[in-house]
């Protein structure tokens, strides 16, 4: 594939911007650099609330970032077969809760959906979205999506990667980004 064409698609992708403070941070499932870096921009003061979508597995690494309190994680997936295990830990403060959230066919879409239902019930204004860069339209597009007060005010910020990013973009990644990104588009 033309190089100029895989780095267009890639920018089409990464939405991400600068930090900016808001009301909570949310960090999609997935990469653990994801919550790494959802968690300095909470230690950086960008909100005061951060919420982690952690899947069916990635409760294992949960711990690797050095939280005082997991708010009833482990607890949760002691309580629930492995298929449906999607948690969301919310944190503010001293005080952290876990909650299992309902899981749809398509994750992404399923932690928006909740994740919009969450912002409408405590009335927030302003969400950080942290996610991978290639990851940020999707999450991006299934927020707007749910949620539906044209007043919330929602900033896509992407992580960094873990590792150096390979010298030539994976293109079969980036099709098959495309590929949900255009389900999701039709779905949402």
């Amino acid at each position: 594939m033309n190089g100029k064409i895989v780095k267009a698609v890639q920018r089409f992708f990464d939405v991400g911007q600068l930090p900016q403070r808001a009301d909570c941070i949310f960090v999609f499932a997935g990469r653990q650099e994801r919550k790494v870096h959802g968690l300095q921009l909470y230690k950086a003061g960008y909100a005061s609330r951060i919420v982690f979508s952690v899947g069916r597995f990635e409760w294992r690494k949960f711990p690797e970032l050095g939280l005082e309190n997991d708010g009833g994680l482990v607890d949760g997936v002691q309580e629930t077969p492995p298929r449906k295990r999607h948690f969301f830990v919310d944190i503010e403060g001293n005080r952290a809760t876990c909650s299992l959230i309902r899981k749809g066919m398509f994750g992404t879409m399923s932690e928006a959906a909740a994740l919009c239902r969450l912002a409408g019930k405590e009335n927030l204004r302003s969400l950080l979205i942290v996610s991978s860069s290639y990851h940020l339209r999707r999450c991006l597009e299934c927020v707007e999506g749910f949620c539906s007060d044209a007043a919330l005010k929602i900033i896509p910020v992407a992580a960094p990667p873990e590792r150096p990013l390979p010298s030539q973009p994976d293109v079969g990644a980036l099709v098959g980004e495309g590929i949900k990104y255009l389900l999701y588009k039709l779905l949402v």
